[in-house]
């Protein structure tokens, strides 16, 4: 039996059905309009989500949060996080309930967060980010998950 505990982050227990495909990938990552952050506080594992976007040029995803809580507070620091986006496709019955399934499509990121205090500075990302988001300034922030590199 495999150790999963023991293996890398980005390894997948189906590589059958891995993609590495980095156009669609990065093509998920634009279309996609809700992501999930991952982290931990400790010992506790906390997920947020929120909308985001992809800024393909700076190899980072932008989220933006209160200015003051769990989500802030806790990626004040550079802290390693985990990203996901995902699609839903098609729902495939079965005769017994072990063997129904569904069809999806995501895409996972592991990284570490970094706060962007000024959102003023010209970023096209942050742009993008308040294009569509009614906001105080005091009451925004941008979080910038930066991906690893493979």
């Amino acid at each position: 039996m495999k150790e999963y505990t023991q293996l890398a982050n980005t390894e997948v227990r189906r590589a059958d059905r891995a993609v590495t495909d980095e156009a669609w990938i990065r093509t998920l990552l634009h279309r996609a309009p809700v992501g999930v952050l991952a982290f931990n506080q400790g010992d506790q594992p906390f997920l947020n989500s929120n909308l985001y976007v992809y800024d393909e040029a700076a190899h980072a995803i932008y989220m933006h949060t209160a200015r003051v809580g769990r989500t802030p507070a806790n990626l004040a620091s550079e802290t390693k996080i985990c990203f996901t986006i995902f699609e839903m496709g098609r729902l495939l019955p079965a005769k017994e309930a072990l063997e129904f399934s569904v069809e999806y499509s995501g895409v996972t990121v592991f990284g570490t967060a970094v706060t962007v205090e000024d959102p003023s500075k010209p970023n096209t990302a942050c742009n993008c980010c308040w294009t569509n988001t009614p906001r105080t300034s005091n009451q925004t922030r941008i979080i910038a998950a930066l991906p690893q590199k493979r």
